[in-house]
């Protein structure tokens, strides 16, 4: 489980390597990366409560590692004290589609910033 304190700045490493593995791309060939989290699993992307991708600059590539970049305007439609769904989806050269990834643990859990509070 991820766990997330709400409101706070926080940087999300998307571990992609048994993905590139299996696969057998490279980094350097996603079109597009996606990272959702839903509150239902069977929830469609735009009815996500929060969506970053790497088309739209909010997932960026530091030595061969993608990494989401959270902060506090992130958290306008999650609550804290609450678990949700995470997805990370894939697109990269010659493929149309998006590959959604198996996750080991998809669950979000956002813990309420005692400190602020």
């Amino acid at each position: 489980m991820l766990d997330i304190i709400y409101g706070n700045p926080s940087l999300i490493e998307l571990d992609l390597d048994s993905t590139t593995e299996t696969l057998g791309i490279e980094t350097d060939e996603y079109v597009n990366i996606i990272f959702v989290v839903k509150a239902k699993k069977k929830d469609s992307d735009e009815d996500s409560k929060l969506k970053k991708t790497l088309e739209d600059g909010e997932i960026f590539l530091d030595n061969n590692k993608y990494y989401i970049q959270l902060e506090p305007e992130d958290f306008e439609l999650l609550e804290s004290n609450k678990i949700y769904i995470m997805g990370v989806g894939v697109t990269y050269i010659g493929q149309d589609d998006v590959l959604e990834l198996d996750l080991d643990d998809d669950r979000v859990r956002i813990l309420p910033d005692t400190i602020r509070e």
